[in-house]
Parts: C-alpha cells; sequence; structure tokens
C-alpha cells in the first residue's frame, strides 16, 4: 500500500484507493513514528548498544502489525473507491451527504426493453431502470448507440432524474435522438460500474397530493406540500410516472425544493410531460428522494456500515383512478396555485 494522504492509502496491487477512520490513521502514524525513531537509534547508536537482533525484531514486529491494521482497513472497505474516483469525496460530508460507495454488480441494476417514441424528425428511446441489488444505488448514466443498415448512426446519454433508487424502486430513463428510423437497431452501453449510494434518507411524506392538467398542452403537473416534521434539515425531489389505462408508462417529471428547515413547510411541484398526444393519464406513481443534510465533522467507516444496513420503506406510492384537475387555459397559470387555501 502507498500513502496517498493522512487517511488516504492506495493498494498496489489492484490501485483501489481507502479511506480510514481517524482512529486507525492515528494509530498507524504512532506505530510509523516508533519505526522511524528505532531506525534512527540505529544510525547514531548509544554505548550501550542493544543487540541487533532485537532491534531488526522489534521493527519486523513494528512492521506487520502496521501491515495488519491497514490489510485489515483496507480488506473490509476494499472497492469503496477505485482509482479514477475521489476517495475524499467518497466520504467527504460537505459533498451532498454522501458517506460513501461502493459496487454492486452491474447485472443487478437492469433496464426494461425501450420503446421508441418519435417527435418530428427525432424521438426519445425511454423505459425503466430497476434496482434488483439489495442496496441504495446512485442511478447510472447509460449511453445509448444506434445503428442502421449495421451502420452505427446517432447517440444519446441518460441523465437520472433521483439521486438515490433505493431496493425495490426503479426510475424512468429516456434518449432523446434525432435521426433514429423505424428499423434502427439500438444497442445500450452498460457503465463500468454501478455505485452503491450511501446517505441518510429523510422519510418524508407528500402532504395534499393533486394531479394538474392544463388544456391543450401535454403538461401535467402533481403538486403538494412537504413539511419537515424532523430535526435536520434536508434537501431533494419528488419523482412522478403517469401511465394509461393499459397501465404503460406515458409520461415522468420531476420537482426539488432546498434546504428545509425542521419545523418549515414549503410546495414542491412536478412537472411531468405526456410521451405521446391523446393519452390520458389512468394513474400515477410518485416518490419523494429526500436526503439530510450531514452536519458531522466526520464520518467512521462504522456509521456507513451502519447507514449501509438500514433498511429504507419502499418510498413509491401509486394512485390508481387518478383524479385530475383542469386548470385554467391561461399564461398567468402557476400550478401551485390549486394549493391555496389547502
Amino acid at each position: 500500500m502507498t500513502r496517498l494522504d493522512r487517511r488516504e492509502y492506495k493498494c498496489n496491487h489492484c490501485g483501489a484507493v481507502t479511506v480510514i477512520s481517524d482512529n486507525d490513521a492515528e494509530r498507524l502514524e504512532q506505530l510509523l513514528k516508533q519505526v522511524m525513531n528505532r531506525q534512527a537509534a540505529q544510525s547514531f547508536p548509544s554505548k550501550q548498544q542493544p543487540n541487533s537482533k532485537m532491534i531488526a525484531l522489534g521493527l519486523a514486529g513494528l512492521v506487520f502489525t502496521v501491515t495488519l491494521i491497514s490489510l485489515a482497513t483496507l480488506s473490509s472497505h476494499h472497492g469503496m473507491s477505485s482509482a479514477n474516483s475521489s476517495a475524499t469525496d467518497s466520504v467527504n460530508p460537505s459533498v451532498d451527504n454522501y458517506f460513501a460507495h461502493t459496487t454492486v454488480p452491474r447485472d443487478r441494476v437492469v433496464v426494461s426493453p425501450l420503446e421508441w417514441v418519435p417527435d418530428g424528425e427525432g424521438g426519445t428511446y425511454n423505459g425503466l431502470i430497476y434496482n434488483h441489488s439489495g442496496y441504495a444505488v446512485s442511478p447510472p448514466h447509460y449511453n445509448l448507440v444506434l445503428f442502421h443498415n449495421g451502420i452505427k448512426d446517432d447517440q444519446s446519454s441518460s441523465i437520472p432524474l433521483l439521486g438515490t433508487l433505493e431496493p425495490g424502486e426503479y426510475t424512468p430513463v429516456s434518449f432523446r435522438v434525432g435521426k433514429a428510423k423505424p428499423d434502427a437497431r439500438y444497442e445500450l452501453i452498460q457503465p463500468d460500474r454501478i455505485d452503491r449510494s450511501i446517505f441518510e434518507v429523510a422519510p418524508v411524506a407528500l402532504q395534499q397530493p393533486i394531479m394538474v392538467h392544463q388544456p391543450n398542452s401535454p403538461s401535467y403537473y402533481l403538486v403538494g406540500f412537504v413539511q419537515n416534521t424532523l430535526k435536520r434539515q434536508f434537501s431533494g425531489g419528488g419523482l412522478v410516472m403517469l401511465y394509461d389505462s393499459e397501465g404503460r408508462l406515458i409520461g415522468s417529471g420531476f420537482g426539488a425544493i432546498e434546504d428545509l428547515n425542521p419545523g418549515e413547510k414549503t410546495k414542491i411541484v412536478m412537472n411531468a410531460f405526456l410521451l405521446r398526444e391523446g393519452k390520458e393519464v389512468a394513474s400515477y406513481e410518485y416518490l419523494l428522494d429526500m436526503r439530510y443534510k450531514n452536519e458531522r465533522q466526520s464520518v467512521s467507516m462504522q456509521d456507513i456500515e451502519q447507514l449501509g444496513s438500514a433498511t429504507v420503506p419502499n418510498r413509491i406510492v401509486r394512485v390508481n383512478h387518478a383524479q385530475v384537475v383542469i386548470a385554467p387555459d391561461t399564461n398567468s397559470f402557476e400550478p401551485a396555485d390549486v394549493l391555496r387555501g389547502q
């Protein structure tokens, strides 16, 4: 292992970077100082020089102890970050409250077959990402490549709507392309790895949800209140997925809130668009993806493991037989206006 910083060590075998806790870092520093002091004593021996064999055995014992601590730390957290990512960001409390990242098998996070929806000269390929890994993950970025008559044509990348996907949850994925043809073939490029996302999820409910539709437009809005009844500040967003009478996904959207303090209440508006014109919303699903602002000065590996093993209830709420409020057909309409007096 090669030391990169006070708490960072790099494995010379696989290149993985790991960050150890403050306690282990202090122990390593003390042992390394003892080794250095003994080496210095050998360079400047006193009149009563101890037996050289005893010195060698003492040094070997210290080095062995240092190695054991380092290997124990690395083996328990191996793969927390690759050489291409920043280990400091993985546990830095100031970076979106992400405590750590480990990977999950790529075949445990799957994408459904994509459906082509034309739109003028181009269109979108749409589907769902399912998390079957058993861990909370950061929804990965996927790349889609189109082929026409065996020749590579257009390509597109997905932008995840959620910051985290809990076990058993799913989220829409969409690829916008401008040159698609009906007989085009697509290939979905898998990410190099899928990171396990560990942070403290704030258990929050959407209050008084109302689905609103503006006439003569593909826009639907899920509006409601979010109240912080907890003891810490949180931020995040809400995702809504629209379905037709056959249960097919026909639209999705997102809305965000920032820095909601304990005791505060705010409105949230999730703006969704229909993928196909003329479809009616028969049901919808939504979830709130909120996370605490981390107030800790440091995060230990024990904290990370405890957070990673915590069970989070299914956050997806399904509403069948959706009641849709028709909004005024005016340019001055604001979706949150329907919440006045609520």
